[in-house]
């Protein structure tokens, strides 16, 4: 109120609402383009979006990867007509792609092996981006120093 903005609650359609839990996966709007997400937290989407719950001898954390694959996606791709750009995924797309069903061990250590190289890489991607800001906050005190004359150029 103090800022003018009005807070909703939400209490009407809630019957709509489809409930969400950690591990689940939620095929978005944009899931041709790799948007088949999974959720960390409990919680409740629109209707729009279709939940999926892992059954036993399922890693979440494995197929997280899987789905973001690009060999997966283009499975997927290819199971639509693609009459518009940026075709909702439907469940009926989602069935047509067979899913490997590897040992439970062997989904963990992928999970892991990926989750933990990504990590590092990320963090090599963090420290990249923040030097290439500091050569660039370089340049422009250079730059500045220069064609103000506090630094003689010979």
């Amino acid at each position: 109120e103090k800022q003018s903005y009005k807070i909703v609650l939400a209490d009407k359609g809630l019957e709509n609402w489809k409930h969400v839990e950690p591990n689940d996966f939620i095929i978005s709007l944009r899931s041709f383009q790799g948007g088949l997400e999974i959720s960390y937290i409990p919680g409740c989407i629109t209707w729009h979006y279709i939940v999926l719950k892992p059954k036993v001898g399922v890693e979440p954390e494995y197929f997280k990867w899987l789905f973001k694959s690009p060999r997966y996606i283009q499975a997927l791709q290819r199971t639509a007509n693609f009459i518009r750009d940026g075709q909702d995924l439907r469940f009926s797309n989602f069935v047509q792609v067979p899913l490997p069903l590897i040992p439970m061990d062997e989904q963990k250590e992928i999970a892991e092996y990926l989750n933990k190289e990504t990590a590092r890489i990320d963090s090599i991607i963090a420290d990249i981006t923040e030097q290439i800001e500091k050569l660039k906050e370089y340049r422009q005190s250079v730059i500045s120093e220069v064609v103000t004359g506090k630094v003689a150029v010979e």
